[in-house]
């Protein structure tokens, strides 16, 4: 899970000329044309209904035609490298990989109008990220990276620490389902120690090996003297109760500069009944954390219980998801109780747990004087089917 940085530039007219619309359309053809691939309608059909300065290209999926291989992307690159006007490019899940890396490259290292690039679930590999991460050390306009579900490997990730200790633009990183291994994810966090303009970072499912955390000390180390991130996402990285316990003294530590964290996902590691108290103690304290995602991790009743008892003091805490935790009436009756104590938060997820009648009826009483959002579906005689939808 990473944060919504803003695409708006300052001096950027509210209105877009029907003329450069039409001359990069043109552009892009010709490139099409010369290259003897066919035009991709949804590119067309994205900029031709841009009304204002924020031209964005999105082409998501394969329901709008054969997927983009590496010519039809070199097309999309060279066509805004010759005719800078988009500020985002979405290419997901098509067919591209490092064949049209040199593309963005080239792209990345002139075009200072392009602010987000979401080059998801292509088959970027070790070499296309090492070509586009060379251009990326200089770069000082893009803002927004995602390369998830791209096979970069452990060579790739390497690509990547050694440009974050350069880059001094980019705002928000997504790598997950990247295929980097330990040491590469420790390199990452290493080059953290350096960065000081990346505010968001997800590093979901990583592939270790290892069971001693390596990867949560070395996160922990970064928070200690990192106050710029915001964002984090340590999703599936085999981190126990140790790795958690770093990650808390990190965050609640003492410091000259008060630590930033807003968002913290912690979903799907085994963290175990006895993490509770100690997510329980960084929700206490903490004096940012807003969003806390503890899902799939094996919390049970003797875990939840402590989390849900802090939830009804003064926190900054507004957003908690501790879906699919084996939390059961006990758990759940201590969360009802702190809804009805007025807890302040906004939303909680609680979906796939097990809600018996006495948290059904309770749950149902205390929503009834709550704003709190919820997002599970009970089905008991004494309640009736009762359900709360999460707001989109």
């Amino acid at each position: 899970a990473t944060e919504t940085t803003s695409l708006q530039r300052p001096g950027i007219a509210a209105g877009m000329s029907v003329n450069k619309i039409s001359v990069w359309i043109s552009t892009y053809k010709d490139e099409c044309l010369k290259a003897h691939v066919p035009y991709q309608n949804k590119v067309l059909a994205c900029v031709e209904t841009s009304k204002d300065a924020e031209v964005a290209i999105v082409v998501s999926g394969r329901k709008d035609g054969p997927p983009m291989e590496d010519a039809g992307a070199i097309c999309v690159a060279t066509a805004m490298q010759s005719y800078p006007l988009i500020r985002s490019l979405t290419l997901t899940h098509q067919a591209f990989g490092d064949g049209a890396a040199a593309a963005f490259q080239s792209l990345l290292s002139i075009d200072t109008t392009l602010l987000s690039l979401d080059l998801r679930y292509n088959n970027i590999g070790p070499a296309g990220c090492a070509t586009i991460c060379s251009a990326l050390h200089a770069n000082t306009s893009l803002r927004i990276l995602d390369l998830s579900g791209n096979p970069l490997g452990p060579d790739g990730g390497f690509n990547v620490a050694e440009m974050l200790q350069e880059n001094t633009a980019l705002a928000s990183l997504t790598m997950d389902d990247t295929d980097i291994d330990t040491e590469a994810v420790v390199a990452i966090a290493t080059a953290m120690h350096f960065n000081t303009t990346l505010t968001a970072l997800s590093l979901a499912n990583p592939r270790l090996f290892s069971l001693s955390d390596e990867t949560s000390v070395h996160f922990a180390a970064m928070l200690k003297t990192n106050s710029t991130i915001v964002s984090l996402d340590l999703s599936k990285h085999n981190m126990h109760e140790h790795g958690l316990r770093q990650i808390v003294t990190a965050l609640l530590a003492e410091r000259t500069e008060p630590p930033g964290l807003r968002s913290l996902n912690l979903r799907c590691n085994k963290l175990g009944h006895s993490s509770g108290a100690l997510l329980a103690s960084l929700i206490a304290q903490s004096q940012s954390l807003e969003m806390l995602n503890v899902s799939c991790c094996g919390l049970g009743d003797d875990g939840a219980i402590p989390i849900a008892e802090v939830l009804a003091e003064r926190i900054t805490l507004t957003s908690l998801d501790a879906t699919q935790n084996a939390i059961s009436s006990n758990g759940l009756l201590t969360f009802a109780r702190s809804i009805l104590r007025g807890s302040q938060l906004h939303s909680l997820k609680l979906w796939g747990n097990t809600f018996d009648s006495r948290a059904a009826m309770a749950f149902a009483d205390a929503l009834k004087s709550s704003s709190v959002e919820t997002d599970f579906l009970v089905d008991q005689p004494e309640v009736g089917k009762y359900r709360v939808a999460m707001a989109s």
